[in-house]
Parts: C-alpha cells; structure tokens; sequence
C-alpha cells in the first residue's frame, strides 16, 4: 500500500514537472493575462488606455485589405490597394486611437491597425461597405489580446516593489458583484454631500470623478469609464432616495 501510494505521488510530481515545462502561449486573452497578474481585468486595460501595454486582435476569417499611401498632390493622401486577402489566425497590432475608441465604449468596424511608415492595413471595404450585409467585424474589449513579448516587456518595465504592489492587493480579487456593491456603498456619502452642495445628483461621470478623487488610493488606479462599466447608478439612486426621504422626515420632526 505504502509503495503505491509512493509511486502515485511519483506520478504526480512527475506530471506536474511536465506542466511546468509547457512553452508559453504566443498571447494572453485578457482573462488569462489577468490570471497570470491576479488582478481584476480593468486594471489591465487601464495600462493599455495609458499606451503602457500593447493589444492585439486575433483575425477570425476577415477580409483584409493592405496597401500603401501616395500623395499626387499637395493636399490629399491616397489610399492604393495592393493586396486584399482572407486572415485567419492572425494577430494584428492595434493603433492606441483605435484601442482607446473600443474601450471607451465604442465597438469599431473600422479600427486602425499598425503598419510600417505610408502603409495601411484595414478591412476590405469591398467585402464590407457600410450599407451592404455582410457587416464588418465590430471589436470589442473582449477580443483584445496581447502578444507575449508585449506582456514581459511591460513587466520588466516595473520595479520589484511595483509588481508586488500590482498583484497582491486584495481588493483587486473581490467578484464584479462585490465590487459593484462596494461602489454603491462608496458613492453614498460622496452623492449626499454632492446633492447638499448643489441640490440636485451627480451624473454618471461626475460620481466616477467624485469616486477617484475621493478614494485615490481605491479607485485611483481606475480611468472614468472602467468605473462607469460597474456603477449600477440605477441602484444608486434607489439608495439615495431612501437617504433623502430619511433626511426629509428628521428635517420635518426637528422642525415641528
């Protein structure tokens, strides 16, 4: 029994020394790159907001259309087609206009993606004009990757203490529904003292700003959009209208 049990951890040491030596993946999907930094995935796409960390897309049977620039005359750019092709499994680097244009909330059909000097490569406007089916591919955050030499190129950009730092916050391993939650509980008191200050709420994007200079060591990590993804403002105005209907019957007893 005891040589069996011996040989089965064997076997397992044995397996796990074999996992260990896998090569590493060509590129990380947004959810396994948040994995290996164990963080939430808004603070990944807050370094690539801020230019910090590339990202990609994968092609998935898109029609491409590459070619270069030419300038005939002293006013207008060119675009010349040379080579127009079906890709599959291809990665493309994304300009950081086009990056910043998906992850504000925009789905792009017609992203940029980089090129050498005077090239372009974009989709086939051939194959998808803007009122003919089928449509382009619209990107979303969610189809961002990011190759492998953009990801240990970031973390050799950053101190020991940095990345230390980065993944051992706890906060950053809370659920989205824990954080959602927490995020109403923090806008509370920065929505009451707002309303006695102006008399009226803050908008979306002003409570995002109010949370980020009111939390900076919480939410300062964040840009205003990731913040707006998860502040349930519906939520949020249920609870403060509790709050003013709280403070609307304590005014009236002192009153009376």
């Amino acid at each position: 029994m005891e040589q069996a049990l011996k040989k089965t951890k064997e076997n397992q040491y044995r397996r796990g020394s074999e996992m260990s030596a896998l090569p590493e993946p060509s590129f990380y999907t947004l959810k396994t790159l948040a994995k290996r930094w164990n963080c939430i995935e808004d603070q990944i796409l807050n370094y690539v907001l801020t230019g910090q960390l590339k990202a990609s897309v994968l092609t998935q049977g898109w029609w491409m259309e590459k070619g270069y620039f030419e300038k005939p005359d002293d006013d207008n750019w060119f675009r010349i087609p040379e080579n127009i092709y079906t890709s599959y499994d291809e990665i493309l680097d994304l300009t950081l206009r086009s990056v910043r244009q998906i992850l504000n909330g925009n789905e792009r059909d017609d992203p940029d993606f980089e090129t050498p000097k005077d090239e372009y490569l974009c989709f086939s406007g051939q194959h998808y004009p803007s009122d003919v089916y089928p449509e382009a591919p619209s990107l979303k955050p969610s189809d961002l990757i990011f190759r492998l030499k953009q990801v240990k190129k970031f973390e050799g950009s950053v101190t020991n203490d940095k990345i230390s730092n980065f993944v051992n916050i706890p906060d950053k391993r809370k659920t989205l529904k824990q954080l959602e939650l927490e995020m109403c509980a923090d806008a509370m008191p920065v929505w009451e003292k707002y309303y006695n200050k102006h008399k009226t709420e803050p908008t979306r994007i002003e409570t995002a700003e109010l949370l980020i200079r009111s939390y900076s060591q919480k939410y300062g990590h964040h840009n205003v959009n990731s913040i707006i993804r998860h502040l349930k403002l519906n939520q949020l105005k249920t609870e403060f209208a509790r709050y003013k209907t709280r403070n609307d019957e304590e005014g009236k007893r002192i009153l009376s």
